[in-house]
């Protein structure tokens, strides 16, 4: 069965559910019109049956009186309602061996020439015809001790045919409120069926969903899945541990490419300032750039990787009161001042330490540089979260999404960097569960930006 509708296309259940529906349903009708075909075939057969079981009926509902002569017929009630409605189309009689008529049924003139060719125990079956109508005639013996006395039924085929379309329209009704109800309970137990057989793979996909670079050791469990997955299970979990060998070397590599270039850069350091050369000044200003930029890839790296973190209950405003008396100088030599929440403040969580003063500084430093002379950097807390704002221009919109990107800066003049400081925050942030936005604040100038930590404790 093909579908024109993508949505359909793409959606399993919907496909199986009418597809499974949709034979059902095909199978049903095909049944139902078969049995229609087969019941309309055998109706001659079918019609002789009902005549001949009626003058069976009829012959177990003869009296007899003492000597075994037959006085009275007891019909049952649809007989005797069919013989006193529908006159004109059924009869009966019972005749003795000589075909003398000894019962009938209750005159009918438009019977009379049938009643009349009744003569002597005709053959089964035999169909006789007057001037309107074609009739069926069945006779049965009824033996006693002493003489056969015969029974015969008489009806029209006016009558079968009326009952024939009855029965059709019948069985067509019952034919489709039966594919109705077939297809109503086979929908709800397929889908029933469908929902429970594909909720492993619900529950893998949202487990893929879950794999990100911190936790690129995680698989995919292939045993509640059916075994059709099985294959691409494997390919998928073959492709993650391909991913986690190739992103680990490469962690591996920008922590040592980091490590090994801070004693060099030491050594040079140490012969520029011993030295007597043109341009000193400034050949150190890029060597202390590039000994930054060097240590913020070892605290990239160090960053994304889940496993050098160790989580432990920490106070936060203690680790911010430690960031900013570190920062302290280098607020002064920007004049800048750092307006932090009271001592006696605490905010309880439990995070890595180290990792805290990093994200804390990165962010308190970056408002330090874009904040203008004799302005002021607010750090507060509010809730479960923790505001930083300057009083600098803001933050384009256009620098906006790429904000938190590795390796892109703003270039604004006051600081040139790697572009690795909020980087660096993110991934901290995320190490946590903490979520990490920046927004231009409003209405006055400058850019705040807000950690949200949603296991903490604030006590004032």
């Amino acid at each position: 069965m093909r579908f024109k509708n993508p949505k359909v296309r793409r959606n399993l259940t919907v496909q199986l559910l009418l597809a499974s529906v949709g034979g059902l349903v095909a199978a049903i009708a095909l049944v139902g019109m078969t049995v229609a075909v087969l019941l309309d075939w055998q109706s001659s057969a079918l019609a002789e049956i009902g005549v001949r079981d009626n003058a069976l009926d009829i012959a177990a509902s003869v009296k007899f009186d003492p000597s075994g002569y037959p006085v009275a017929v007891d019909l049952p009630d649809d007989l005797e309602k069919m013989f006193d409605g529908l006159p004109k189309d059924a009869t009966f009689r019972i005749l003795d061996a000589t075909g003398a008529v000894l019962i009938t049924a209750a005159p009918s003139p438009a019977l009379t020439t049938i009643t009349a060719r009744m003569t002597g125990p005709p053959e089964v079956g035999t169909l006789l015809l007057d001037d309107d109508f074609a009739f069926r005639v069945a006779t049965v013996p009824i033996d006693r001790a002493h003489a056969t006395f015969y029974v015969q039924m008489a009806q029209s085929e006016r009558l079968t045919s009326m009952v024939r379309l009855t029965d059709s329209k019948t069985a067509l009704q019952v034919v489709i409120i039966t594919c109705l109800l077939a297809a109503l309970v086979f929908g709800v137990a397929i889908t029933l069926t469908l929902k429970r057989m594909l909720q492993p793979l619900l529950d893998a996909s949202t487990a893929a969903s879950q794999i990100s670079a911190r936790n690129l050791s995680e698989r995919i469990d292939a045993a509640p899945l059916p075994q059709e997955l099985s294959p691409l299970i494997a390919a998928f979990n073959s492709a993650l541990g391909r991913l986690e060998t190739g992103y680990r070397v490469q962690q591996d590599f920008l922590a040592a490419a980091a490590h090994e270039l801070k004693t060099p850069l030491a050594l040079v350091r140490a012969e520029i300032e011993l030295s007597d050369i043109p341009a000193r000044e400034a050949l150190l200003q890029d060597i202390d750039l590039m000994s930054r930029q060097v240590h913020q890839l070892l605290h990239l790296a160090e960053a994304s990787e889940t496993h050098n973190y160790v989580f432990e209950p920490s106070d936060a405003n203690a680790v911010l009161l430690d960031v900013v008396q570190y920062l302290e100088r280098l607020a002064e030599r920007h004049e800048v001042r750092i307006e932090a929440p009271p001592a006696s403040t605490s905010f309880e969580l439990v995070a890595d330490r180290g990792a805290l003063f990093t994200l804390l500084k990165n962010l308190i430093e970056n408002a330090i540089h874009h904040a203008p002379s004799h302005s002021v950097v607010v750090v507060h807390w509010s809730g479960k979260k923790l505001l930083i704002q300057d009083e600098g221009p803001g933050i384009a919109p256009g620098s906006m999404p790429k904000l938190f990107d590795r390796f892109w800066s703003g270039k604004t003049g006051a600081q040139e960097g790697a572009g690795l400081g909020l980087s660096i925050c993110k991934e901290i942030a995320l190490a946590h569960g903490w979520t990490l936005s920046a927004q231009n604040a409003s209405p006055q100038p400058g850019a705040v930006f807000t950690v949200e930590m949603p296991r903490g404790k604030l006590k004032e």
